[in-house]
C-alpha cells in the first residue's frame, strides 16, 4: 500500500456546504444592499466562476442590469464591481460559521487518511 503524503479538498460544496448556501446568500445580500433583489437562479447561475466575475455576470442580467440603471441612472462600472467584491468578501467571511458543517463521511474519511 502506498502512504497518501498529501490530499487537497475544495472546501465550498465538498466537503462542507453542500449546495454552496453560504455565497449565494452573500451574492444576495451584497445585492440588497444596492436595492437590487437577485432571484436564487440569478445567483446560482455564475456558480463557479470567480467572485469577481460572478458578480459582473449578475451584473449583466438583462433585469438587474435594468434595475441598477432604474436605481442608479447609469450602467454599473468596474468600480460598482470592486465594491460589491469587497463587500461579498467581507460578508461570506461573517457568515461562514453558519454553514460549516461537514458533509456526511467528510470526518471518517480524514480520520481514514490519516
Amino acid at each position: 500500500m502506498r502512504n497518501i503524503e498529501a490530499v487537497i479538498f475544495d472546501w465550498a460544496g465538498t466537503t462542507v456546504d453542500y449546495g454552496c448556501f453560504a455565497p449565494v446568500r452573500a451574492f444576495i445580500e451584497v445585492f440588497e444592499e444596492y436595492g437590487i433583489s437577485p432571484t436564487i437562479d440569478e445567483t446560482r447561475k455564475p456558480m463557479g466562476m470567480l467572485k469577481w466575475n460572478h458578480i459582473k455576470t449578475m451584473m449583466s442580467m438583462p433585469r438587474i442590469n435594468e434595475l441598477w440603471i432604474a436605481k442608479y441612472g447609469r450602467n454599473f462600472t468596474d468600480e460598482d464591481i470592486d465594491e460589491m467584491h469587497d463587500k461579498f468578501t467581507d460578508k461570506l467571511m461573517g457568515i461562514l460559521h453558519n454553514y460549516g458543517n461537514p458533509k456526511p463521511y467528510v470526518v471518517e474519511t480524514i480520520e481514514k487518511l490519516r
